[in-house]
């Protein structure tokens, strides 16, 4: 019992560590901009209207130029279709709409991959926003490192409520994507 906590205590203390030096090394990146990046931002939702409402058009003009793709799911009946429909026509020349049949995000996801357009892909949840810089920051490190596939941005919550579960989530969340992961596959392999 004793080594597997002395080894369970070393291993957070090495995501630390690692967490900490990551950070001081991410400043020497080449800067990429949105203008030159190959990105479509991909947006699934299911009835999920009040959560597209506060996240859909700040992620539009926060990631101007690049261009959307929007799957509402055809099983919504809480005006999800209308409103990306709605985003749609007001930026007609960046955004697209195609309806979901799949039956589960998963379905949908698998569904319109034909329809991206560029080598990149940004899935976002209904409620997510991510500004340029978790775009470009994404971006430099899959041109840099090919073998990598995915990049999980930091999330963290906003607008919680005051419960102590949810503010307990919130730290779990974030010390899971700012230690956890990069130590796992940088140390871990």
């Amino acid at each position: 019992f004793m080594s597997f906590l002395v080894l369970g205590v070393a291993l957070n203390y090495g995501t630390l560590v690692h967490g900490w030096r990551r950070g001081r090394d991410d400043t020497q990146t080449v800067p990429v901009s949105l203008e030159d990046a190959e990105v479509t931002v991909v947006v699934t939702a299911m009835d999920e209207v009040n959560a597209l409402s506060a996240s859909l058009r700040e992620n539009v003009t926060a990631l101007t130029p690049l261009p959307f793709l929007l799957v509402p799911a055809a099983r919504s009946t809480d005006g999800t279709q209308a409103l990306m429909h709605a985003v749609r026509d007001d930026y007609p020349d960046r955004v697209r709409v195609v309806e979901a049949t799949g039956g589960s995000k998963a379905a949908d996801l698998n569904a319109v991959w034909d329809h991206v357009e560029t080598p990149y892909a940004l899935v976002l949840d209904a409620d997510e926003t991510v500004g340029p810089a978790f775009v470009t920051r994404a971006l430099r490190i899959l041109t840099a490192q090919p073998d990598i596939g995915i990049v999980q941005g930091r999330k963290v919550p906003t607008g919680t409520d005051a419960s102590r579960l949810s503010r307990f989530i919130s730290a779990e969340r974030q010390h899971s994507t700012w230690l956890d992961h990069p130590f796992d596959a940088d140390v871990l392999g």
